[in-house]
């Protein structure tokens, strides 16, 4: 009797511990807009946008077309201040910020004295 008292509390001890310990899976980060797409998905997520904000995200655009990553990168920055944005338009602007990022990494990189010295500031500012 002992014997099968013990089996039993040894399975339930087991079978309660089977479920304790499980991984919590923090969300993914999404990852950064291709180059190529991030014109057509900002102009399209921000058709209806009001008129301020429209042209926050047209100037992001031309300035990433221009390959002005800094303004490209602060226009981007500053929409994210808004509190109007729907969460597909904050996270698309947040992907857009990273695939700029990229870009000043990588211009960086080339040598472009400007994107060294404004990657500097940014450092020196946080």
């Amino acid at each position: 009797m002992i014997k099968k008292i013990l089996i039993i509390c040894t399975g339930l001890a087991l079978g309660l511990g089977a479920g304790c310990g499980d991984k919590v899976t923090e969300p993914e980060t999404p990852p950064p807009v291709a180059a190529a797409d991030l014109p057509t998905q900002i102009q399209a997520a921000f058709s209806s946008a009001d008129t301020q904000l429209k042209g926050m995200a047209d100037q992001a655009v031309k300035a990433f077309q221009a390959g002005n990553w800094p303004l490209s990168l602060g226009t981007f920055n500053k929409m994210l201040t808004r509190t109007d944005l729907t969460e597909e338009q904050y996270t698309l602007a947040s992907r857009c910020i990273m695939t700029v990022n990229a870009k000043l990494q990588a211009a960086q990189a080339n040598g472009d004295q400007r994107a060294q010295k404004f990657l500097q500031q940014q450092e020196i500012s946080k």
